[in-house]
């Protein structure tokens, strides 16, 4: 202990992250205008905050881990100057942080939160230097894994939340 800073020097002083992050993509022209894709990568970032351990200088916090995949279709019609994307996707995120109510400057992870939808997308000139642009998206995000909160209870809540709209 370092009485002069308060500092518990059992403690690290930095929060040393680095992680392999991949990406891979592929597409597959089914005739010369339309096209299938597909994807996936995960992520990784680093975070500065931590988390509470019953020390006055807290833990790192580990980082934020996630993986998304996507697939559809692209298509371009009216010789290349209609372009139109539908897509479906699922992202999930680890470790995702929050503030700790019981512990001013420290934060919780709260388990694994996932977003699921579907995108659509039509861009279409309309005159020169300008575009029109028409999208919609439908998201349905969820904590799917709570640190404090059972699996089994989310659930629960979800269904009960989404009858009760």
């Amino acid at each position: 202990m370092d009485f002069a800073s308060n500092r518990d020097l059992s403690q690290p002083e930095s929060n040393d992250n680095n992680a392999f992050s991949p990406r891979v993509g592929v597409n597959y022209r089914i005739v010369p205008s339309v096209a299938l894709y597909a994807s996936y990568r995960q992520s990784f970032l680093p975070q500065s905050g931590r988390v509470y351990d019953g020390s006055s200088s807290g833990a790192f916090v580990r980082p934020e881990m996630g993986d998304q995949w996507e697939g559809g279709l692209k298509s371009s019609l009216l010789s290349g100057r209609m372009m139109n994307t539908v897509s479906v996707y699922r992202l999930t995120r680890n470790d995702v942080l929050t503030s700790d109510p019981a512990h001013p400057n420290f934060f919780l992870r709260t388990g694994t939160q996932r977003s699921k939808g579907v995108e659509t997308r039509k861009q279409l000139p309309i005159a020169p230097e300008w575009n029109l642009t028409l999208a919609y998206a439908y998201t349905d995000a969820k904590v799917v894994k709570d640190n404090d909160i059972p699996s089994a209870h989310l659930h629960k809540m979800s269904r009960e939340t989404a009858s009760t709209i």
